[in-house]
């Protein structure tokens, strides 16, 4: 799908949370966030870390929410099976989910690893606990 996340590596979010409880501001909000990477980028990147070949063929949105509410529905004839698409998800991808954390940055001093670093170590523990 057409879509984007901001992509920061779950550290940074701990040290911002710390940095917002020793430095924030009373009522001051902070997003914690790195980069804005539509999903093509993410996927580029990890073809990269995994050395394999990212997807080639973008999916229309209405056949894609289609298909994710007849998984569901499937899913909620067979006992324990969630569905493989969630509805929500694919909503909720229909717009780029881009953030400025530009105030996190210049008044708590977040730290802004590379993303590529965030989404390697992310890799490593799928790998390491059998999900990839």
């Amino acid at each position: 799908l057409d879509t984007g996340l901001n992509v920061v590596d779950v550290d940074d979010v701990a040290a911002g949370h710390l940095a917002a409880a020793d430095q924030g501001r009373p009522g001051r909000r902070y997003i914690l966030g790195n980069r804005n990477m539509t999903l093509k980028e993410i996927l580029a990147e990890l073809a990269a870390i995994t050395g394999r070949k990212p997807p080639s063929i973008r999916l229309p949105y209405l056949p894609v929410l289609g298909l994710a509410y007849l998984d569901a529905a499937l899913a909620s004839l067979l006992p324990g099976r969630e569905p493989r698409i969630p509805p929500a998800g694919v909503r909720m991808a229909r717009r780029k989910m881009f953030v400025d954390c530009a105030r996190a940055v210049n008044e708590l001093g977040l730290p802004q690893r590379p993303p590529r670093e965030a989404l390697a170590r992310a890799v490593h523990w799928f790998r390491n606990h059998g999900y990839a």
